[in-house]
């Protein structure tokens, strides 16, 4: 079927823009998209991910192909949609917020959308008050782009939905990146820098990355790292060396490290270089899509513009394409990677260059050893120095970070997996009392809970009764429970009666609609409270350097997990025995 799959996929490619792929269905020669990464970029990255779309498509799944934002998605569907209606499936955009519009997205087989409106959806969904309410539908094939910064750089990010009561918004709910991908059947996606995240794409997610068969990386232009003894002197290089290639009407793309981002720009600004800066991913859209315009200048703080390729008009490719100047290395080695794969443009075949200048200030001790520091040599005419000394002291530091971002992460997922299983729990109830299943049955269970709770904890007849009847009409007298050989036995017959009356003054329909009622309305306020204290108990640990704080973390939300569904028994309880039908009941 793979070989198939492909197949069409070029047919249908090369009948939209007549795109001359030679030898790369050999690239595909054996691989299913399922827990499936391929590194690779542009073209290639096109036809695996319609490739992989069309087969979770011809399974009949529903497949999301996710992106970064909005703006990248929007750009997808126009690059893969076309093709896709080729071959015979429909596909629509998850870009409108408003309700009808979000349930639109998803009718298609085949969904685009940024990662953050799908993992929004799926939320608003689990807090939907009614069926028809859900939009997304199941979750079983996501297409990813850029699957390494999804996965692993916004693992830990967390998507909220919240409630404002009074003037102070509440978190309704949320969830995190790695959470919500955990819940497809399948992932798959692209990444140029997927490699060098294999191990931990394999553990955390099972995806296992694979090469095609044959490299599938068109040919680039990637210069030798220059080294200077100072970041200032680097700087001064890098404003000189854009200057330069400005002057001829190449775009230019620099990249910087935060805490330089202020000198940079102050002395392009100084040098009179008209330039964006590209700060925050939120904006990515919108600065990189104009970076590959003849003679501009963009300014990229890190990885801020992954997701985004340079789209370059003709007077730039005429110009020698897209040059990169990165002032220092990283701070991981998927962003080096990312940097010289941008300088190709979508279409493989306009190639530009790539330049890492590095400083000695880039390598402190403390980050790469003593060993690893670049020694400086005497000065030449150009402050440069030997290029394998730069190349091990950037590899140290940037196996030193991703090592250590890595085990953060592990850290953090080590504090959220309690809330992770217990959200678990309770999405899984709510959504089978959304579906109105087993209603009554849940119901019945948490009255008998609470029942047996409070018979436990009350020895004195005249308190037990004082409880029960400020949740029921309890029937029982202090007399009758003196006399009765099992008191548990005689108040679970008492109010189980007082349920069946309760039916049948209400009538059957009318019944378990207000059940229904109640367990979502009570589940929903005691999920809130339950959110409220795990991050008042989370403000108190620091993760990172005491594991004892996470499993006392961990003890405290058990405890006030068991305490939630308590109170959420006790309270469905005295809401279906209690609340008045009618206006009050169903506003």
């Amino acid at each position: 079927m793979q070989s198939q799959v492909v197949a069409a996929v070029l047919q249908a490619f090369h009948q939209i823009d007549q795109m001359s792929a030679p030898g790369i269905i050999g690239r595909f020669e054996d691989w299913t998209p399922i827990r499936v990464a391929l590194p690779v970029s542009g073209r290639a990255a096109n036809i695996y991910t319609t490739a992989a779309i069309y087969w979770g498509a011809l399974s009949g799944d529903r497949v999301h192909v996710v992106s970064l934002d909005r703006t990248s998605a929007e750009r997808r569907a126009q690059q893969i949609g076309p093709v896709l209606q080729l071959l015979g499936f429909r596909h629509a955009v998850r870009a409108d917020n408003d309700r009808v519009a979000r349930q639109a997205a998803y009718l298609p087989e085949v969904t685009f959308g940024a990662y953050r409106d799908f993992m929004q959806d799926y939320l608003l969904d689990r807090f939907a008050n009614n069926a028809d309410e859900i939009v997304q539908g199941p979750r079983d094939l996501a297409v990813i782009d850029d699957l390494d910064v999804v996965l692993l750089d916004l693992a830990d990010t967390l998507v909220v939905i919240a409630s404002t009561e009074g003037s102070k918004p509440v978190v309704v709910g949320r969830i995190s990146v790695r959470d919500f991908f955990d819940s497809y059947r399948y992932l798959t996606g692209t990444s140029i820098a997927a490699e060098l995240a294999a191990e931990e794409l394999s553990d955390v997610y099972g995806i296992t990355v694979v090469r095609p068969t044959k490299d599938s990386e068109p040919p680039r232009q990637d210069s030798p790292d220059l080294a200077f003894h100072t970041s200032s002197e680097r700087r001064e290089a890098a404003v000189k060396e854009v200057s330069r290639r400005h002057s001829t009407g190449q775009p230019v793309v620099v990249k910087t490290l935060r805490n330089e981002l202020p000198s940079v720009v102050s002395s392009l600004t100084g040098s009179g270089l008209t330039h964006s800066v590209l700060a925050e991913r939120d904006s990515a859209g919108s600065v990189m899509s104009q970076a590959g315009r003849t003679g501009a200048i963009t300014l990229l703080v890190e990885d801020t513009g992954r997701g985004h390729p340079v789209i370059l008009d003709d007077a730039a490719r005429n110009a020698g394409g897209l040059a990169v100047i990165s002032l220092g290395r990283g701070p991981s080695a998927r962003v080096d990677k990312w940097l010289r794969a941008l300088t190709v443009d979508d279409a493989d075949d306009a190639v530009g260059e790539c330049q890492f200048l590095v400083s000695a200030d880039d390598f402190p001790e403390s980050r790469v050893g003593r060993r690893n520091r670049p020694k400086l040599r005497p000065w030449s005419n150009r402050s440069v120095l030997a290029a394998d000394r730069v190349a091990a002291a950037a590899t140290a530091a940037e196996q030193a970070f991703d090592l250590a971002e890595r085990d953060r992460r592990q850290r953090q997922h080590e504090v959220d997996v309690i809330e992770t299983r217990q959200c678990a729990e309770v999405w899984k109830e709510r959504e089978r009392v959304l579906h109105d299943d087993g209603v009554p049955a849940i119901v019945m269970g948490a009255i008998e809970s609470t029942l047996a709770r409070i018979v436990a904890s009350n020895q004195d007849p005249e308190e037990l009764l004082r409880e029960l009847r400020e949740l029921y009409s309890c029937r029982v007298g202090s007399s009758d429970l003196a006399t009765a050989p099992d008191r548990s036995a005689l108040l679970l017959a008492d109010v189980r009666q007082a349920y069946q009356d309760r039916e049948q003054t209400l009538g059957t329909a009318s019944f378990n609609k207000l059940q229904q009622q109640a367990l979502l309305r009570v589940i929903d306020i005691q999920w809130r409270r339950h959110l409220q204290h795990l991050d008042a108990a989370r403000a108190r640990i620091d993760a990172v350097t005491n594991h004892s704080q996470v499993e006392a973390y961990h003890s405290t939300a058990e405890a006030r997990f068991t305490e939630m569904r308590q109170r959420t028994a006790r309270d469905v309880m005295g809401y279906v025995f209690q609340a008045v039908v009618g206006k009050s009941s169903s506003a």
